[in-house]
């Protein structure tokens, strides 16, 4: 656990506070259910039933690996005890900047006394930043996105995608065609909703044949490689997505995430 500590009051301002209730006893099913049903990618596993005291963190990924109907897994066997942690009167900047180092999209908020107040994710941080730093949104998003990302096609099986984000560590993937044509959006959320994790091992009979196009999320959000900053800020905030698509006549040329986002905040304050 990595421990942040400065001063700065607003850091809850930009903190989700109200989280689903998850202990260490209870059975992996139980967190599997409440990321799919909720949407959260990262949820905090506490020691009991008070919330004060955090144990540990379950992500997406960690539930790639257990069957929806026959695991016996409890939280505490899948759990990571490796997050971030940072005081509630933490400078936020700097706990930014912690997160994106870390590679970590999320924190574990906490007063004096270690009790549980609040996660810290980057999009609170784009809030953050939006509002401290509006001069940069016009910024164009050319010299911010990440050029040529890696991608599936509509008609690979849903397996090839499973395999891809257990390597890649991704959350979601673009769809194209055959002309690179951007067609949809693949996330481990649609995975885990629509009941497409493990799929090989979700069943005891011989697994049907599933193709992206069937779980991808239509229409995909994308916009120009010519937009500018603030146009990929309010579309993640708003539709809370953490990527968004750049395309060139509708081709896909790029991805702009969030990590990416904040980066850019963070040199840009340095600089100052």
């Amino acid at each position: 656990m990595i421990l942040i500590g400065t001063s700065n009051k607003s850091l809850l301002k930009y903190a989700i506070k109200n989280v689903p209730l998850l202990t260490k006893q209870d059975k992996a099913l139980r967190a599997r259910e409440i990321i799919r049903d909720t949407g959260l990618r990262m949820i905090p596993v506490f020691e009991d039933e008070s919330k004060s005291k955090v144990a540990g963190v379950v992500h997406r990924i960690d539930l790639f690996n257990i069957s929806s109907t026959k695991s016996t897994l409890l939280v505490n066997d899948i759990m990571s005890k490796d997050f971030i942690s940072v005081q509630e009167d933490a400078d936020i900047a700097d706990t930014l900047r912690q997160m994106v180092t870390a590679g970590e999209w999320y924190s574990i908020v906490e007063n004096k006394n270690g009790e549980f107040k609040g996660i810290l994710g980057l999009e609170g941080g784009m809030r953050y930043f939006s509002e401290e730093m509006k001069d940069e949104l016009s910024t164009p998003i050319m010299g911010i996105y990440t050029p040529d990302p890696v991608y599936v096609y509509e008609d690979d099986e849903i397996a090839r995608v499973w395999y891809l984000m257990l390597k890649h560590k991704y959350a979601g993937f673009p769809v194209v065609n055959k002309k690179l044509i951007l067609k949809g959006v693949i996330t481990q959320h649609d995975l885990l909703k629509k009941g497409y994790t493990r799929p090989v091992l979700e069943s005891s009979s011989p697994p049907r044949k599933i193709l992206i196009k069937d779980a991808m999320t239509t229409p995909p959000l994308s916009l120009s490689y010519n937009a500018q900053l603030s146009e990929a800020v309010e579309l993640m905030l708003k539709r809370d997505i953490g990527r968004v698509y750049i395309v060139e006549g509708g081709k896909l040329v790029g991805v702009i995430d969030r990590e990416d986002i904040l980066k850019f905040f963070l040199n840009m304050k340095r600089g100052r």
